[in-house]
């Protein structure tokens, strides 16, 4: 549906300061790579990912998470008594239940009528949460609603160093399946949405646009099948050049449906901000859509592919950086295993 009074009043990131560098995982992985004659600087080559961050070993979503929203609403004209729905998104939680919302909601001291749960969808947990946040906007049950990401990519990344450093039953095949996991970084992002007649500042919400390709969904798939916290040896195996052909397809369709909704042309479309996988991904794309990548703000180069955070912690930075000015058309993108798309359109007041 097209809103009227939906509007993206602020957003925040939090950054760890832990720094995993591409070129210190290949000198970990350096009689592999001599085995199966991979060039040194291979990851990055690919990617454009030149280091990603990590959290502490006892870091945690909700503590991570509660830092990140109380800055939002710092940042916001909105008073947290107005907040009526809270949820995180994220991959990453504290436990399977009660969901990670929750400690974040007490901490803040939100009020009692304001809702909070979790949503998780692979990298697109944040697109599905404020489309969800805006459509309780649109309708006037709430008047605000902040949706929170916090990814923790530490133990999927030691893991599958581990697994590759054991390296006398690889394969080129079985790298190929693992090694897209050593992408991954952390980060925190939050966004803050609310009524047009609280706004401040921010974008103001056109519209949404999604598709899925479910029968991509072997793609990219985590090992063992298990959600929650606690295990210990956690891999993730994807088949990286179907993955890429199934969103592209995908991503390509939704994209020309959203322009339509919108009423845009591709030449109205000044900014973008992407789910941060990396470069060959996002040229592809941008490729396909038949849009200049000068108008995307990335930064995978320095966090990695951050998953559901990549897209509040890019906004976010990019808003710090005065990257979006009013009047921008802004198009959000994110695509996500399984395979889900989604894409909204908004514009800088």
């Amino acid at each position: 549906m097209a809103y009227k009074r939906v509007v993206l009043e602020s957003l925040a990131c939090v950054i760890p300061d832990s720094v995993l560098r591409t070129e210190d995982i290949e000198v970990a992985l350096d009689a592999l790579y001599n085995q199966l004659s991979i060039p040194r600087g291979y990851i990055e080559q690919v990617t454009g990912i030149s280091e990603r961050r990590l959290w502490g070993t006892d870091s945690t979503a909700s503590e991570i998470g509660i830092q990140c929203v109380n800055t939002c609403l710092q940042r916001s004209g909105v008073d947290r008594r107005q907040v009526g729905a809270l949820i995180n998104a994220s991959v990453w939680r504290d436990r399977l239940e009660p969901a990670t919302a929750c400690s974040i909601h007490q901490a803040l001291g939100l009020s009692a009528d304001c809702v909070a749960f979790d949503i998780s969808n692979a990298c697109l947990g944040f697109m599905n949460g404020v489309l969800y946040v805006a459509n309780m906007i649109e309708q006037g049950q709430i008047r605000a609603g902040i949706v929170v990401c916090t990814e923790g990519s530490r133990q999927v990344v030691e893991t599958t160093l581990e697994m590759l450093a054991e390296f006398q039953n690889i394969t080129r095949d079985t790298f190929d399946q693992l090694a897209p996991a050593l992408t991954l970084g952390s980060g925190s992002g939050a966004a803050l949405l609310c009524d047009s007649s609280l706004a401040t500042q921010g974008f103001a919400l056109l519209d949404f646009a999604w598709g899925c390709d479910s029968a991509g969904w072997r793609l990219c798939v985590s090992e063992p099948d298990i959600a929650g916290c606690g295990v210990q040896r956690v891999a993730i195996r994807t088949n990286a050049g179907s993955l890429l052909r199934h969103a592209v397809r995908l991503g390509a369709d939704v994209f020309e449906r959203q322009l339509q909704k919108v009423g845009w042309k591709r030449s109205d479309i000044s900014k973008t901000v992407c789910h941060q996988v990396g470069r060959s991904q996002r040229d592809l794309m941008f490729s396909k859509f038949g849009l200049e990548n000068t108008i995307d703000y990335t930064t995978f180069e320095f966090l990695g592919n951050t998953a559901s955070a990549g897209i509040p912690i890019t906004a976010s930075l990019a808003t710090d950086a005065g990257r979006l000015s009013g009047g921008d058309k802004l198009m959000m993108m994110g695509i996500a295993s399984g395979l889900n798309c989604m894409l909204s359109a908004w514009e800088c007041l």
